[in-house]
């Protein structure tokens, strides 16, 4: 639940580089070297988002890139809506929680779970509130 939780805060604020550094080391081949260079470079823009699409990532990461960086954008502009959002990054996130943990099937329990609890909420500032 946590990577979920930082995806949302890392799309919320691009500069965030704590949860930034743990979702970028979600996507295959892209660990803490390529992590600090993506975040680098997005915080040397003035529009980190030009960073995150500028970004040339690791021949094994190319595969999933594009869905790696519509999904940050979407989550971004709010334009997919509440808990619309969480449900593009639950999707986005179910290979790489197979491919990463043993015990996929239960931390997926864990993702329909928040997703329920996100659906009782009208927005993102009001979960906060």
């Amino acid at each position: 639940m946590v990577d979920r939780i930082a995806f949302l805060r890392w799309a919320e604020n691009p500069l965030d580089r704590v949860a930034g550094f743990r979702v970028i080391q979600l996507l295959p081949g892209a660990g803490p070297v390529t992590a600090a260079r993506l975040l680098e470079q997005m915080a040397e823009k003035s529009d980190p988002m030009h960073g995150l699409s500028e970004f040339a990532p690791p021949a094994v990461t190319v595969e999933c890139w594009p869905s790696f960086v519509e999904a940050v954008r979407l989550v971004h502009g709010r334009s997919a809506g509440w808990p619309a959002e969480l449900d593009l990054i639950c999707r986005w996130y179910a290979p790489h929680l197979e491919r990463i943990y043993e015990n996929a099937p239960i931390r997926q329990d864990d993702l329909v779970q928040l997703g329920q609890i996100a659906s009782g909420y009208p927005s993102l500032d009001r979960t906060h509130a």
